[in-house]
């Protein structure tokens, strides 16, 4: 069985939490290290996802790293909802801003 790794960085603009995390994570540039393998029975080269891993740091200070497993659709979830805050707090921002220049 032939596998592939891909590694990409995801930024979070705001705190978040995943499902199976015991904690919500700070905001900030994650990698992920992605394991996909070849689907053998087709006439063309062709990837199945397997397994996506979020890079988490421990707390400041301990050094620590680890790769957690985490769904594609949980991790497509949290960074919709990271979008929509960010946008949603811009949005508070702005109006804020124009009232002030109403004053």
């Amino acid at each position: 069985m032939t596998m592939r790794w891909t590694r990409s960085t995801v930024t979070f603009l705001n705190p978040f939490t995943l499902p199976g995390f015991p904690e919500s994570l700070p905001a900030g540039d994650y990698f992920l290290l992605v394991e996909e393998e070849l689907i053998q029975e087709l006439s063309f080269e062709a990837y199945r996802l397997k397994t996506t891993f979020l890079t988490v740091h421990g707390k400041k200070g301990s050094g620590r790293t680890e790769l957690r497993a985490v769904s594609a659709s949980d991790l497509q979830d949290a960074l919709i909802r990271d979008f929509r805050t960010n946008e949603t707090n811009n949005h508070r921002k702005t109006a804020l801003s124009a009232q002030e220049d109403l004053k």
